[in-house]
């Protein structure tokens, strides 16, 4: 680990006639001349090498040399010197979305340690997926197609084999859509005369998908927007649109769900109105 000591271990009971003599080369191929510079040489029971401190600089192959005059040994140590991993805190602890949109999760900023590590994601205790990112990378997941089933607590685990550490864990909301309202239909209740308009009753059957939370209520719209439209409560399944002239409309109902500070439109069902239509007995009135 880099800052801290690491020892190098050349071997252990040394023999040999006549006497023995210990060389080290480091990574760059240099022989070591002294003990200086922070390197340390053990002798006894024990051939090593101690880098104290040990340096990112310091990774690779090193070489101790054992010889004497009748012939000589070489050991290769190869030295990894790493840096554990860190990230800075995420801010935004959960995340709302209405499925299937995307979600994007954050566990942390400014991904640090050597060599880079890797962010496994783990949702309600299941490893989700296994990422690599860059130095000074956020660490953000991005579920591109959500369903009621990501929803719970996601978390972010980074090691790199020095080090392991965690970030700021996600609790994802992801909420359902209901479904369209069914059997959408209508009838006249008030025709209009020259000096007024006139109104229709919506009826329908409830969705047969509520979602998830339950919708709040119904949003209708009538097209073209010259009517007044009611917010009608979710309980119900019917409501009058008022301030109709005698012309096409195409009216839309859909029902909405709030959650989380979140507004989601399920799927609409529409029907047109061709206008209102007068027996043979009866004739616009007029003033």
């Amino acid at each position: 680990m880099a800052d801290t000591p690491a020892t190098l271990l050349c071997g252990t009971n040394l023999t040999g006639y006549p006497e023995v003599t210990v060389e080290w080369r480091d990574n760059n191929g240099t022989t070591l001349t002294n003990e200086a510079n922070g390197f340390t040489l053990i002798r006894g029971s024990e051939i090593a090498l101690i880098i104290d401190p040990a340096r990112l600089e310091d990774s690779g192959r090193w070489v101790c040399v054992l010889k004497n005059t009748e012939g000589s040994k070489e050991v290769e140590i190869n030295l990894q010197v790493g840096v554990p991993p860190n990230i800075s805190r995420g801010n935004k602890t959960t995340v709302a979305v209405f499925s299937p949109s995307s979600a994007l999760l954050e566990c942390g900023t400014n991904l640090t340690g050597h060599p880079l590590p890797n962010v496994t994601w783990i949702h309600n205790g299941t490893i989700r997926d296994v990422t690599s990112y860059n130095e000074g990378d956020a660490v953000m997941l991005n579920i591109t197609e959500t369903n009621i089933n990501d929803t719970g607590q996601w978390a972010c685990s980074i090691d790199n084999g020095f080090g392991n550490t965690s970030g700021t864990p996600v609790y994802l909301f992801a909420y359902s859509l209901p479904s369209k309202p069914l059997n959408l239909s209508l009838k006249i209740i008030e025709f209009p005369s020259a000096s007024s308009t006139g109104s229709i009753q919506l009826s329908w059957t409830a969705p047969m998908d509520e979602g998830w939370p339950k919708y709040s209520f119904y949003d209708i719209t009538c097209l073209p927007h010259d009517t007044v439209l009611p917010m009608v409560p979710a309980n119900s399944t019917s409501a009058v649109l008022t301030e109709l002239r005698n012309a096409t409309y195409v009216i839309t109902l859909a029902a909405v769900s709030v959650a989380g500070g979140l507004e989601g439109r399920g799927l609409p069902t529409d029907i047109e109105f061709d206008g209102f239509t007068y027996s043979s007995e009866s004739s616009v009135p007029t003033a």
